[in-house]
């Protein structure tokens, strides 16, 4: 990412899908509870309060972390400039 802030939601070329920025320009909050082992919903698995972002953000060069697959957990009451959420309908 060649950013210091967050992209325009329309910056650069759509995928081959229509979308934009889905990977490296902010995390995008999950609905699910974030977990340690993923897949799993038992109780003593689950980090309380917190849910799942994927993405990867502007603020990390690491590479591992720019893939849809990266999962990090973020605490719900969480407010940071590197965390958003896309909206989509069926």
């Amino acid at each position: 990412c060649t950013s210091e802030t967050p992209e325009q939601v329309d910056a650069g070329s759509p995928s081959d899908f229509g979308l934009y920025n889905m990977t490296g320009n902010v995390f995008e909050w999950c609905a699910n509870e974030y977990t340690f082992r993923y897949g799993s919903d038992k109780a003593d698995n689950v980090l309380q309060n917190s849910r799942s972002i994927r993405g990867g953000a502007f603020l990390f060069s690491d590479s591992q972390n720019f893939r849809n697959s990266a999962r990090f957990s973020c605490f719900e009451s969480s407010c940071l400039n590197c965390i958003g959420f896309r909206i989509a309908s069926d």
